[in-house]
């Protein structure tokens, strides 16, 4: 089996390493590939080990695509709909292509290659933490998950990239019944959206902080409130399409084992992974200010929160705390999402929402979910 990894970011480093140390041949594309050592270590922090595979092939090229049987793709959600145009002439009917994680909207901007015969499947979540330690040469990597939550397009084939998934990765996979559990999936689009507009809904140029925030380790009860707030109204929306099986769109709630914002913001400001990890700052002559230019604004608005709000919109449910994150975070990036209260801003367009492709019903949402190989090739 041929894998190919695209993107040497954090997840990237990981993924290749393990499978390559597990004995694949796993190829790399990377927009870098004369920063890369062919011998990859990998730093279990958590197991106190290190161990390192041998990458294949390195290269910027598209063209290795097309010797690969799996795929896995870690480049950001907004990143990746760019480059699948590039990517679709060199993939061939029969390919697996995974997308971690794999909300974002990606199976939109991919239905020319699920047409073609190609197979799309995303984890709801990563599977570990990672941190580069030298680029190209080496990770850390903590919370290593002891499953992983898979759904794919068509549906019927999810059990069989399970099997491949934990083959390539040792770890267990477990099938969800169909793509939109990933979509939805509340983790950085609602986790990361309702922690920024607490933290960051007061700031106006030129201000400054003093010092960067703990993103985690200093998370507060009101962004607990925003945060169950928002996963409430998600829950809300996937009441609306009966005839698709979402309760693997686990609510933050029971994720974390909560009841409350309190019991909230003791559990995510005390889990060991999260500890050092800092906020979306930059740091000036005179102190901090947010650095819009991050993953965290340039993907889990756009291509998280917006996409939820467009499943609302689609299922014609409410949600007055979604809208008023995503108020929020219009003015402070000058993007338009909402005309006289209505989610039809000019900056929709550019986004992987549901409408631009064509699904404005509860049932079409459905039947697209609902496809199985069959259905695809008819």
């Amino acid at each position: 089996m041929r894998v190919c990894v695209i993107g040497g970011g954090n997840i990237g480093s990981v993924l290749a390493g393990d499978m390559a140390f597990r004995g694949y041949q796993v190829d790399l594309l990377t927009g870098k590939p004369e920063s890369w050592s062919h011998e990859i270590e990998v730093h279990d922090l958590e197991q106190q080990e290190v161990h390192s595979g041998r990458l294949h092939r390195i290269t910027d090229s598209m063209e290795i695509l097309s010797q690969a049987d799996v795929i896995f793709s870690t480049l950001p959600s907004n990143v990746f709909c760019e480059k699948i145009k590039e990517m679709t002439p060199f993939l061939k009917k029969g390919t697996y292509l995974g997308i971690i994680p794999g909300s974002g909207g990606c199976e939109f901007c991919c239905r020319e290659i699920i047409e073609k015969g190609c197979v799309l499947f995303g984890f709801q979540r990563v599977h570990s933490i990672a941190r580069i330690r030298e680029y190209g040469k080496a990770v850390n990597v903590t919370s290593r998950k002891k499953e992983v939550q898979i759904g794919a397009i068509p549906k019927n084939k999810t059990k069989e990239i399970c099997k491949i998934v934990e083959e390539l990765l040792g770890i267990p996979a477990r099938e969800v019944s169909n793509y939109l559990n990933v979509t939805l999936t509340p983790s950085n689009p609602i986790l990361h959206t309702t922690r920024l507009y607490t933290m960051f809904r007061d700031y106006e140029e030129p201000m400054v902080y003093d010092k960067n925030i703990q993103f985690y380790a200093q998370w507060t009860e009101e962004s607990s409130e925003m945060l169950l707030a928002c996963d409430q109204e998600l829950q809300n929306i996937c009441k609306k399409f009966p005839d698709l099986d979402l309760q693997q769109v686990v609510s933050l709630k029971k994720h974390y084992e909560v009841q409350d914002k309190k019991q909230m913001t003791e559990k995510i400001s005390h889990i060991p992974a999260f500890q050092n990890i800092w906020s979306p700052m930059k740091k000036k002559e005179t102190g901090y200010v947010p650095d819009k230019s991050s993953r965290y604004f340039q993907e889990d608005f756009p291509y998280g929160l917006c996409i939820i709000k467009a499943f609302a919109v689609i299922a014609q449910e409410e949600t007055p705390n979604i809208d008023c994150v995503l108020k929020w975070y219009e003015k402070f990036s000058g993007e338009e999402y909402f005309q006289q209260e209505a989610f039809t801003g000019t900056s929709l367009k550019k986004l992987n929402l549901p409408q631009n492709y064509g699904l404005l019903t509860v049932e079409q949402v459905q039947e697209f979910y609902g496809q199985t190989e069959k259905e695809i090739d008819t």
